[in-house]
Formats: C-alpha cells, structure tokens, sequence
C-alpha cells in the first residue's frame, strides 16, 4: 500500500497517435503535419508498412519518400515512437527538433523486418523533422525509396514526475493516520 502511493504522481495529457483515420490532417493529435501521409500495413504485405504496423492497422509514413514533420504552436514533449524501413534495410532516419532555443538531434537505423521502438524523451518542442537516406532495398519486395513507418507515436507524456509538496503531506498524512489506527489497534486488544 505505502508502495502505490509513492508512485501516485501528476496526471498527464498523454496520448498515443497510432493513425488508424483516414489520412493525417491539421489537428489530429493536436499537430500541424507535413508531408505524412497513412496507409493500412495490409496493403502492402511483408512491407514494412506491414510489419512495422504495432496497433490497428494503419500506419503513418513519410510521403513520396521525402522529409516530413509535424509541429505545434504549443510545446510539447516528444517521448517515443516505432519506426520501420518500408522498403530498405538499413535504412538512416536522421531527426530534428527544436523548441524555443533548444534543437536536439538523433541519428537511428531500421529495416523491413519489424518496427524499432525510439525512445527520445525531448520537451518543450515546437516541431519535429525527419530526414532519411540510404538503406540498400530488400529483395523480396517490389516497392522502392527511402519510405519509413511510423506508429504508436507518444507525446506529452510526464517524462519524470516529481512529486509535488502536497502529494508529500497527503502521503504523510496518510501515513500518520495508519499508523494512528495500528497504535489504537494496540491499546485495545485483549
């Protein structure tokens, strides 16, 4: 019980973009996008569209195979998504954030075989890039082009809550009280 309440920490508006609509409009998740666009993973089977698909069926790609990105007037925090190469194994995605005076950076590479969870954990961003390149195309697929998925993206997420000064004195206040009782417990057996 102590235990669970050491964990209680502040709520977040957290959410989990995993683009099963119709298409990628201004608005959804609260985003301005760019250049994505989304296709149902079965469409194209063994692609990476396919496997790289981790809920539902459809997943968010870079269209025509060029950058793309996603921004906000607001700030937000950019904690994980799942990527995959569509066609290419080995395939370099290169991503830029920036928000306020801050930019951050990440170089990672993926293949057709399945989605590669990426972590990046950046807050107070005001858009997103991503860059691909390179990659030598898998032979067992028709496609072609430095295409990635993308699914499952999670933003605003707390990325490390710290409790706050009146989340302490109720949990100490909690504590007193069952250690009040166990006390009266005490002086009342038989």
């Amino acid at each position: 019980m102590i235990s669970s309440m050491l964990m209680v920490g502040p709520s977040a508006n957290a959410e989990v973009l995993n683009f099963d609509v119709n298409s990628i409009t201004n608005g959804y998740g609260g985003l301005q996008w760019d250049n994505f666009g989304v296709i149902s993973g079965t469409s194209m089977p063994g692609s990476g569209y396919d496997t790289g698909t981790v809920s539902g069926t459809n997943t968010a790609f870079n269209m025509y195979g060029e950058p793309a990105s996603f921004s906000s007037a607001t700030a937000f925090t950019l904690n994980d998504a799942f990527f995959t190469g569509a066609w290419n194994n080995g395939l370099q995605i290169h991503v830029v954030a920036t928000g306020g005076s801050n930019t951050y950076t990440t170089d990672f590479t993926v293949d057709t075989y399945g989605p590669t969870n990426i972590f990046f954990n950046w807050a107070n961003l005001n858009s997103v890039s991503f860059f691909t390149s390179g990659g030598v195309q898998n032979s067992d697929l028709d496609g072609a082009g430095l295409h990635f998925a993308m699914d499952n993206l999670r933003i605003n997420e707390v990325i490390s809550p710290v409790p706050e000064p009146e989340s302490y004195a109720l949990m100490l206040a909690g504590l007193g009280l069952i250690g009040f009782m166990a006390r009266r417990r005490e002086n009342f057996s038989f």
